[in-house]
């Protein structure tokens, strides 16, 4: 299986906030029908050196999938990332992979 976390900095490159109406909305219509089996969503705090060497910190949204690694995985995970870039005007979405031995039955 594959352990996949996708980092959703909640903050636009102009200084606007993503609100949480528009992350569930996100959550909904363009992550969840991809992983329909399952995930799960944290809250966090990230902070991250942009371009020009500021330290920007940001509410964030950490989503965990579990699934199978495949390139039908890894496509989902790269669509949802650059959904995500394109709706909310983000220089990047983190994406961490790790291999995992998982069972949830």
């Amino acid at each position: 299986m594959l352990s996949a976390q996708l980092l959703f900095g909640l903050v636009r490159s102009d200084g606007s906030r993503v609100t949480e109406s528009a992350w569930r909305r996100f959550l909904a219509r363009q992550i969840t029908p991809l992983f329909p089996d399952g995930l799960t969503v944290l809250r966090g705090e990230g902070q991250w050196r942009r371009p020009d060497g500021r330290l920007l910190r940001e509410p964030t949204r950490i989503v965990l999938v579990i699934a199978p690694e495949t390139p039908a995985t890894l496509s989902a995970l790269e669509t949802v990332r650059t959904a995500y870039r394109d709706a909310f005007a983000q220089e990047g979405v983190g994406l961490v992979l790790t291999r995992a031995c998982a069972r949830f039955r």
